[in-house]
């Protein structure tokens, strides 16, 4: 073999070798590639997944990646748009600044107004991340308060609501007791009025009491649905038989045009007292000599399927637009109502709402000040 000869084979197979290494490292290159693409992928899943907001800005506070509840929240088309043209909130920005400045994680809170009102605590967490490897960015991390703040001022409100609804007859009942004791001890006739008002308040204490925990009974068995079968027609005589009175004394006329038999799935003493309320509201806040109808039908509304409505509408004073939608909270009582010293715990509606949720069913509530109210129950059908 000549020199030549030799040569060109160690040539030729030093080619065969940079060819083998090239190929590897393609191989090993696009490996990585797909390795890293996978990665983004699982990271933009794990993202997606979340409830709160993330947003990332570049250096030029332009909007780089959105997850899915940022884009549910503030619109699509968020990409490459300046953060103070999507969210405008001075201290949102300064807060951006000092992060990108002195790499330290801000927070601060943020109110958005629109389409409805949210509080936020925003997270201003500067790049390098989990989330984004630029170390020239900043991720916006959003922590929605706005459930917990109304939870807190639902709890404070409802503590403060007890203490007025309490406090207003055991006042009532002290000053008729020191009267009893001082100007009244000699005066039986006064006294038996007195009394009449201690055992008033005494009674109305005793109500709102039982309210109370019925409510929190609901509230804890909300999850449970009931299984029974309850026919509406008997929850309605019962009501019927003890609002006799009440009826008379005001001269109201009760029409029933419920149809025979109107079965529902649901919870009989619950339901009764769901109906009781709403005879009892009907009759307070009707006038002298009108009318309340009781009616059924069967059929569909917006959520559920198939179900019986049962209705009752009064032609009492009604409501307002503005209260409407506030009087299922709880001890609300209508501007009106109020003017016309109504006696009652202000629980009624809140109980129906618990109790219509209980039975997966709905309701809806129809009024006009001066001509009347008609609350429609839905509840699923026993058929």
């Amino acid at each position: 073999m000549t020199v030549n000869e030799f040569t060109l084979i160690l040539l030729i197979f030093f080619l065969i070798y940079l060819l083998f290494k090239k190929k590897n490292q393609s191989k090993n290159l696009a490996s990585l590639i797909n390795r890293s693409s996978n990665d983004n992928s699982d990271k933009k899943f794990v993202l997606d997944q979340l409830d709160d907001q993330l947003i990332v800005l570049d250096k030029f506070n332009l909007i780089v990646y959105v997850n899915n509840s940022a884009i549910n929240r503030f619109g699509n088309n968020l990409l490459n748009k300046n953060i103070s043209s999507v969210i405008r909130n001075s201290n949102l920005i300064n807060s951006i600044d000092l992060t990108f400045n002195k790499k330290i994680t801000q927070n601060v809170k943020v109110e958005i107004e629109y389409p409805n009102y949210q509080l936020y605590q925003v997270y201003c967490i500067p790049g390098p991340t989990y989330f984004y490897p630029d170390p020239n960015s900043v991720v916006l991390f959003f922590k929605d308060l706005t459930e917990i703040i109304k939870s807190q001022k639902y709890r404070t409100d409802f503590v403060a609501n007890v203490s007025h609804e309490l406090r207003t007859p055991l006042m009532s009942i002290k000053g008729s007791l020191e009267t009893i004791l001082d100007s009244a001890k000699d005066d039986p006739k006064a006294q038996k009025e007195f009394m009449k008002i201690i055992l008033d308040q005494t009674e109305r204490m005793e109500a709102l009491i039982n309210d109370l925990l019925f409510l929190s009974k609901i509230e804890l068995e909300e999850h449970i649905r009931p299984t029974a079968i309850v026919n509406i027609n008997e929850i309605f005589n019962q009501v019927e038989a003890n609002f006799d009175l009440p009826l008379k004394q005001k001269n109201i006329k009760l029409i029933n045009k419920l149809f025979i038999p109107t079965v529902v799935i649901g919870d009989y003493q619950k339901l009764y007292t769901l109906f009781s309320n709403l005879i009892d509201n009907s009759i307070k806040y009707s006038n002298q000599n009108s009318q309340i109808e009781l009616k059924s039908e069967i059929g569909s509304n917006k959520l559920i399927e198939n179900n019986f409505m049962i209705s009752v509408k009064d032609q009492g004073i009604g409501i307002s637009k503005n209260d409407l939608p506030r009087v299922t909270e709880r001890f609300y009582r209508a501007t009106v109502n109020k003017s016309k010293n109504v006696t009652g715990t202000g629980l009624g509606l809140s109980l129906m709402k618990h109790i219509v949720t209980q039975h997966n069913g709905d309701y809806e509530i129809i009024s006009e000040l001066n001509k009347g109210t008609e609350v429609k129950i839905f509840i699923p059908t026993a058929l």
